[in-house]
């Protein structure tokens, strides 16, 4: 605990950890609708020192400090993502949330640090994103997918470092997501 507790003052004072943008290969199966994208959860926590190093963790159950939300900055956040999906291709239009939208896709992004077992071993980082499709007209949810990435840092930590892995992460996890919502039947029939 205390460790992550450390840790987690150390990023205080820490700048903001950014998104930054990769290419997107444009989907096959574009889904005819507009949407517009909020990023309802930003998040992002320490887990238990070699919590990575077991066979599918149920990382939650490990934390052990949030990192203080001044680490993340949201509206970046969503200005990246929406570029992303618009270069994959997924919806026919990304539009402003204040625009008159078919659908809104509410993320939830949940972001994991593992500094390895007794700080001694390579850092792993997780990202969950939790992704929820409502048709906007009535906000009723028509599907709910989840996506998760995974990658590996050394043993050196630092925050530019934090941010290389941490986006390895979230892509994965995004690019996992976005593929289940490009293949769910139910969405492409709407």
């Amino acid at each position: 605990m205390l460790p992550g507790m450390l840790i987690g003052l150390f990023l205080v004072g820490c700048k903001p950890i950014t998104l930054n943008p990769l290419p997107a290969v444009p989907t096959q199966r574009m889904l005819p609708y507009t949407v517009s994208l909020e990023v309802t959860s930003l998040n992002i926590y320490w887990v238990e020192p070699g919590a990575g190093t077991w066979p599918l963790p149920p990382i939650p159950s490990y934390v052990t400090a949030r990192a203080p939300s001044a680490t993340l900055d949201k509206t970046q956040w969503e200005n990246i993502l929406t570029n992303y999906l618009n270069n994959r291709k997924t919806f026919q239009h990304l539009i402003k949330l204040d625009d008159k939208a078919d659908l809104i896709l509410d993320l939830r992004v949940h972001l994991f640090i593992d500094p390895g077992a007794s700080f001694k071993f390579d850092y792993s980082y997780w990202a969950r994103i939790d992704g929820v499709v409502k048709i906007a007209q009535y906000d009723r949810e028509v599907a709910r997918q989840t996506g998760a990435g995974k990658a590996h840092g050394d043993m050196t930590h630092s925050n530019s470092k934090d941010e290389i892995f941490l986006n390895e992460a979230v892509f994965q996890a995004l690019d996992t997501l976005i593929t289940k919502f490009e293949s769910d039947r139910q969405l492409s029939s709407l």
